[in-house]
């Protein structure tokens, strides 16, 4: 009988080990992003956006209305990622965002109350040391956007898709394996065009992002 509780005990002590082992191995591979995992997230934050340029649109009864870029400057931001591993340090993805101006104090009630983009682009994430809890990381992302001057709650004006491009860089820290918290800052250059009855003159819009979120890691 003492034999077989010491067997017993030595048995458990054993499983004991190699559970842990497991579960810190799991822990590290997630950390390390394992190949062929999806993840999404949110983030929030505040954009600034610049630009000199201005659109024109033609069919007022009173003539062309000239809406220039430089009434805007912050406002809030949103992102939805979703993200794909292709190995432990690189991810490709997809993100939809939506990035809101308002208008500028002492501009006048004649200038749409917001400006906003809606980017819809595809993302190449590098991260620079996943062996850690703690990882930076950088993002290339490219693809379109759409605007709108947003009047009034039903009243809203569309000007032309363009093109987006953004670079940034952030950090993403593990609270667990399959959930992390990050902060990003983005850098976007959009094109802005015109089309039919809207006309544009002037640079393309640069826009800096600052963002806080989340990103759970749907592990296998």
């Amino acid at each position: 009988m003492r034999r077989l509780f010491g067997a017993t005990g030595r048995g458990l002590i054993v499983a004991a080990g190699v559970a842990s082992l497991c579960l810190t191995a799991g822990e590290a591979a997630a950390w390390e992003q394992r190949k062929n995992t999806v993840s999404f997230g949110f983030e929030g934050g505040l954009s600034s956006m610049e630009s000199t340029g201005a659109y024109e649109r033609e069919g007022s009864p009173t003539g062309p209305v000239r809406y220039p870029m430089e009434n805007y400057r912050l406002g809030p931001s949103l992102g939805v990622r979703l993200r794909y591993s292709l190995d432990r340090s690189h991810a490709v993805g997809v993100s939809f965002e939506d990035l809101r101006f308002r208008r500028k104090s002492g501009v006048g009630r004649s200038s749409p109350r917001e400006f906003q983009t809606n980017n819809f682009l595809l993302d190449y994430y590098v991260y620079l040391s996943r062996e850690d809890r703690l990882t930076p990381y950088l993002v290339l992302g490219a693809g379109l956007h759409r605007t709108t001057f947003r009047v009034a709650k039903d009243d809203n004006l569309i000007p032309p898709m363009g093109l987006a491009a953004n670079f940034g860089g952030g950090l993403e820290y593990f609270v667990r394996p399959p959930f992390a918290i990050q902060a990003a800052v983005r850098g976007y250059y959009l094109s802005l065009r015109g089309s039919g009855e809207w006309s544009y003159d002037g640079p393309g819009m640069l826009v800096a992002n600052v963002q806080l979120g989340f990103q759970y890691y749907l592990l296998k």
